[in-house]
């Protein structure tokens, strides 16, 4: 097994056990069988940014936050089906993803405001969206925490996002791609939550700055 496996497998066995954590009272068999259902989706091979990986770094930035714990399990869950369908074939990922996640928490008798708290914050990750109340504007900062990363990382989101576009000729995807970019960067903040406004958002601008020009 190579280093890749192994980071994959560790990646995987952290994730399990942390679904696990969620369903304290349901059996192994029907967690399990849901983490394996969750965990095919992200791992379809046209991904190469929204993956386990990213699952795993909104995840690592909510257990940053000091969110009452009701508020905090609909954060948690809405982060993990946010990106369950994804395809960059279609304009409605954020809508199939809200329905796997309806099915799959009715199934696993989560409350129903539970639910419908978690498909609306799945919904409002189709950029670019408005929050509203201070958990929309965490689970927005969380999602979009990755334009305020190093400049490498950064450069490396790029090339996986092309990466997932490659069908698309080179002029039509810079002027999509430098039109959705324009649009964070043209508004008075790109984040919304003190911390993220503080850690993050010069870094972003630098960031969205520099491709929007490579990309011109």
């Amino acid at each position: 097994m190579n280093n890749l496996d192994v980071k994959s497998t560790q990646l995987s066995d952290g994730l399990s056990k942390r679904w696990q954590l969620l369903w304290p009272a349901l059996t192994a068999d029907v967690i399990s069988s849901t983490f394996c259902l969750i965990e095919s989706h992200y791992r379809e091979k046209h991904r190469a940014y929204h993956t386990l990986e990213h699952i795993q770094a909104c995840l690592s930035h909510l257990d940053c936050q000091d969110v009452n714990p009701d508020k905090r399990r609909e954060l948690e869950l809405a982060i993990w089906f946010h990106d369950v369908i994804y395809s960059p074939y279609k304009s409605n990922n954020e809508a199939l993803s809200a329905e796997l996640a309806v099915a799959t928490l009715s199934r696993l008798s989560e409350k129903k405001e539970t639910i419908s708290r978690v498909s609306d914050l799945i919904l409002l990750t189709k950029h670019p969206s408005i929050p509203e109340t201070a958990q929309e504007q965490l689970m927005l900062d969380i999602d979009l925490s990755i334009l305020g990363s190093d400049p490498q990382l950064y450069s490396q989101y790029e090339d996986w996002i092309r990466q997932e576009y490659q069908w698309v000729p080179g002029v039509v995807y810079r002027k999509g791609r430098i039109k959705l970019l324009e649009q964070f960067i043209s508004q008075p903040t790109i984040y919304y939550t003190e911390y993220f406004r503080r850690d993050f958002e010069n870094q972003a601008r630098q960031n969205l700055s520099w491709v929007i020009a490579k990309l011109s």
